[in-house]
Order: structure tokens, then C-alpha cells, then sequence
């Protein structure tokens, strides 16, 4: 598994203008989005949101911060592990495709 940190690196996105790639990975990541990957977003937003407010109700900046870190690296490896995947075989799709449905 590969990850690519700029669009201009993603092989289905070569052949794509410059200043189309972000429309069309952006399309790619809504599209390709399942339910499941809703879920865990979610889940990780609301741990975040629940955690901060504990937090700073215990001014606990160290857990706080803590928090955010351990957050940023889920949301993180949950985009390299199913968000990019999917999002760039839809792209092996539809690339071809002269506009959007």
C-alpha cells in the first residue's frame, strides 16, 4: 500500500490537469466515501469533542493536548488505510468520465 502525499503523485490524477486534481480528488473522497468510513469519522469527532470538553473542565491541558495528537493520528492512518484506497479506485472508474453525474 502506497501513500501519496500530493496530488500530483497519484498516478489515476496524472494525467489530469493541475487545476482540475483537487476538484477531482475531492470528488473521489466524497464519493468513494462508505458508511462505514462515516462512522469511524464520526466516532473520532465525537471521542475529540467529549475528551476536549472533559479536559478543559479539569484544565488538563496535558491530556487535552494529548488528546488531540492521538486524534490527528487516527483520522490520519484512517485516511491512508481506507480513505485513499477507495477514493483513487474510484478514480480508476470514472476518470474517463467528462463530467460528474
Amino acid at each position: 500500500m502506497t501513500f501519496y502525499w500530493r496530488l500530483k503523485n497519484i498516478p489515476e490524477l496524472r494525467d489530469v490537469a493541475a487545476r482540475d486534481r483537487r476538484e477531482w480528488w475531492c470528488e473521489a473522497l466524497v464519493r468513494s466515501r462508505t458508511k462505514r468510513a462515516q462512522r469511524i469519522s464520526a466516532t473520532i469527532g465525537i471521542a475529540v469533542t467529549v475528551g476536549t470538553v472533559f479536559a478543559l473542565n479539569h484544565s488538563d491541558w496535558g491530556l487535552l493536548a494529548s488528546l488531540l495528537v492521538v486524534a490527528g493520528v487516527a483520522e490520519w492512518i484512517h485516511h491512508i488505510r481506507y480513505q485513499q484506497p477507495r477514493a483513487r479506485e474510484w478514480l480508476r472508474l470514472h476518470i474517463h468520465d467528462e463530467k460528474f453525474d
